[in-house]
Parts: structure tokens; sequence; C-alpha cells
């Protein structure tokens, strides 16, 4: 299985925690059906990637935990 790579326009950080914008938490809840604590790969296409997971999940949000910075 691989990890799903999602784009957020957005200032990313470790140790944070983001919300995906509308497009993404549809993609994330309604087509792949991603679940909690399920992995991702967070990209801003200013410069590498972050590992994350799924932290919450609700009708309009999909929270996101930032893991750690991949070059």
């Amino acid at each position: 299985m691989t990890t799903t790579r999602i784009y957020q326009n957005q200032h990313l950080a470790i140790k944070t925690v983001i919300n995906l914008d509308k497009t993404a938490t549809n993609h994330v809840r309604n087509v792949l059906r991603l679940t909690i604590d399920n992995p991702l790969i967070i990209f801003n296409g200013k410069g590498g990637e972050y590992t994350s997971h799924i932290t919450a999940i609700t009708k309009n949000n999909v929270q996101v935990y930032i893991d750690n910075y991949v070059a």
C-alpha cells in the first residue's frame, strides 16, 4: 500500500496540527475513505514533504498531525 500525497497551500511545520482544505478533505474522506491514524504525505510546493497522520475526521474537516520533515 502506498502513502497518499496531499498538496496544501499553507505553512507546514513539524509537531503541528493542520486542517486540510475543502478539496483535500473531500478527497481523503469521501474518495479514498481514509480513517483516523492513516498516514499521509503533506507538501506545499516550497520544498520537501512532511510525514503525517490523520487525527480527526468530521463531515467538513480532516485534521492532520505533522510528524516529521522529509527532504
